[in-house]
């Protein structure tokens, strides 16, 4: 259905903190026959899908394509999805080698959106990013701090005192010292097609985080702000080349303003909220890379 090179389309997802939700995306489509895959063995991804691979190389590795190659070759894969941001980077840059389709955004945005730095210098002109700061400057506390390169909150922390920001800068490679922004945060679900057309724009509030990720959200109620979030969604669709499923991250700042934390070029962990409103972007993301035309009524 997806392919004219294969008699079926089987899709791999790869690296899921969100290996569930992503299964119940695809699992009942006909036109998929779904293979999960993860790095760590101890993964429960063997519980939620039939077809299942772990003790894969890590992203950062480089036995990891030539491992996703024969994989693709033995199980006849056609579409890979992958779902951490470090394998995004490490697979869409192999698309060509692996011989499949990798579904999402070019390597190039995948790589520039992997490091906040080069994100809020890539965007600085287009929306509100965070103030980075001088360390060597009399700063105001409270500050943010947050590795270039992360995910799931881990190494970010809200500093109080000089001492504590010198023994954070001594104890984790190449920190982002940032603003502190003490508002609401949220998510924006959203979908850009094969046309560069930004078809979805689903903000939703962070109410409760584990380990960084929300486990808990709801969608923005409010009319005025949806529309400065849909603003937003619209000048970051400008100014990077996305495709398929990508979300955004906002904060609150002191003075009201909504500030980009991230830009992440995969399907978020709690995008099943989107599916329950009838968006489901993974399927989108499949229909898109395989040439289809489509459109998104919620």
């Amino acid at each position: 259905f997806f392919s004219s090179r294969r008699r079926h389309t089987r899709c791999s997802r790869d690296w899921s903190s969100d290996v569930c939700s992503s299964d119940l995306a695809l699992q009942w489509t006909p036109h998929v026959e779904l293979f999960g895959a993860s790095s760590v063995h101890s993964n429960h991804g063997r519980f939620v899908y039939k077809n299942y691979l772990e003790g894969l190389p890590f992203a950062n590795d480089p036995a990891l394509v030539p491992h996703v190659k024969d994989i693709v070759r033995e199980l006849n894969i056609g579409f890979v999805i992958p779902a951490h941001d470090d394998a995004t980077v490490t697979l869409a840059g192999a698309a060509e080698e692996l011989g499949c389709t990798v579904v999402g955004s070019p390597a190039a945005t995948s790589i520039l959106c992997r490091s906040k730095r080069s994100t809020y210098n890539h965007l600085k002109g287009h929306v509100r990013v965070p103030h980075m700061l001088d360390v060597a400057d009399d700063l105001k506390f409270p500050v943010f701090v947050k590795p270039d390169v992360g995910q799931g909150s881990k190494g970010a922390y809200r500093i109080d005192t000089r001492d504590a920001l010198d023994f954070q800068l001594a104890t984790q490679h190449d920190l982002l010292v940032l603003e502190y922004l003490p508002g609401s945060e949220y998510t924006v679900d959203c979908f850009t097609d094969r046309h560069r057309v930004l078809q979805f724009v689903g903000p939703r509030k962070r109410i409760r985080m584990q380990g960084g990720i929300s486990v808990h959200s709801e969608p923005l109620a409010d009319p005025v702000m949806e529309q400065l979030v849909v603003d937003i969604a619209a000048k970051i669709n400008a100014a990077l080349e996305l495709r398929g499923g990508w979300f955004f991250q906002l904060k609150t700042a002191e003075s009201g303003e909504l500030v980009l934390l991230e830009v992440g070029v995969r399907t978020a962990g709690t995008s099943g909220l989107a599916r329950g409103l009838g968006i489901n972007l993974p399927l989108l993301g499949l229909y898109d890379a395989a040439g289809h035309d489509i459109s998104i009524p919620e």
